[in-house]
């Protein structure tokens, strides 16, 4: 299905007004107005498109999903290069995602987003990892790591490049160490 590019540019103008308003206020305080004011646009236009705000988001957490795993889906370990394309990922990301991950940010993303890394986590360590209980805690250890780590990273400005973003994870020991050392001797 063909999507006209005015409707596409409309939703960047809605992705880009919620990321703004989202530095202004908090996630549950902003309005359908405030977000068609802001992204000059009408409440029509916005209700063509969506139920709610939340539709917006689920929408924008999807295509980021799908990118994200696409860009990653080849990658048999979590190491130092799965890690560095991640950071390279979220760096392309615009202001809707700092917001999201703020603390002014939504909850209910922030969460599907660490449940999405969780779910990758176990599918690379699915292999190294057979307990399904040491399994399940290694996943919620690492993905809440990379997740608090992501957050940080975007709400300080991203001073580190993804590389450094990389190469500082793996030396902080984030990655378990005896799982990393397993990924490269195979």
């Amino acid at each position: 299905m063909m999507v006209d590019s005015r409707v596409l540019r409309t939703k960047k103008r809605l992705y880009k007004a919620m990321g703004e308003l989202l530095e202004e206020k908090a996630f549950n305080e902003i309005t359908v107005t405030d977000l068609t004011k802001k992204a000059k646009t009408t409440r029509k236009t916005f209700y063509t498109h969506y139920q709610d705000k939340i539709e917006l988001i689920e929408e924008y957490q999807s295509q980021l999903f799908d990118m994200l795993n696409d860009k990653l889906k080849n990658y048999k370990f979590l190491d130092e290069n799965y890690i560095r394309t991640y950071f390279e990922m979220v760096d392309k990301q615009d202001a809707l995602l700092k917001g999201l991950m703020s603390y002014q940010g939504s909850l209910e993303m922030q969460n599907l987003y660490r449940e999405g890394m969780r779910h990758d986590v176990m599918i690379l360590f699915a292999n190294q990892i057979t307990d399904k209980n040491q399994l399940r805690y290694v996943s919620i250890i690492v993905a809440n790591g990379l997740f608090g780590v992501t957050q940080e990273w975007l709400l300080n400005g991203k001073k580190e490049s993804p590389d450094e973003m990389a190469k500082l994870i793996v030396s902080l020991g984030l990655i378990p160490g005896k799982i990393f050392a397993e990924n490269h001797s195979k």
